[in-house]
């Protein structure tokens, strides 16, 4: 987690299994977020991740394991229909203030 947001980051477990497991990437994800693996299987090379924040309820990533690429997977575009919502009409903006007691 970092400045309350979800990051996903990639590592190789396999390629040395006595040594540390090998960092690969950090997934880029469409904004500040909470994130949850869905589903995935090493053999399938595709995982599902869950994307939610306070602008989008949910949407789903799919990572491709061999390209550690993402693409969206899935939008309710029947929610966006029936209550006009769009998540791309609004942001949302992580911004940090000094307290009083930090002067």
């Amino acid at each position: 987690m970092k400045n309350s947001s979800d990051s996903l980051q990639v590592y190789d477990f396999l390629s040395s299994p006595n040594k540390p497991a090998k960092f690969l990437k950090e997934v880029n994800l469409p904004g500040q977020g909470s994130v949850e693996v869905q589903t995935g299987d090493y053999a399938d090379n595709i995982f599902l991740i869950k994307y939610t924040s306070f602008i989008d309820p949910s949407s789903f990533l799919s990572l491709n394991l061999q390209s550690l690429e993402t693409s969206v997977f899935f939008v309710n575009k029947d929610m966006q229909k029936q209550t006009g919502y769009n998540p791309s009409d609004y942001t949302s903006d992580y911004v940090i203030y000094k307290s009083k007691k930090d002067g």
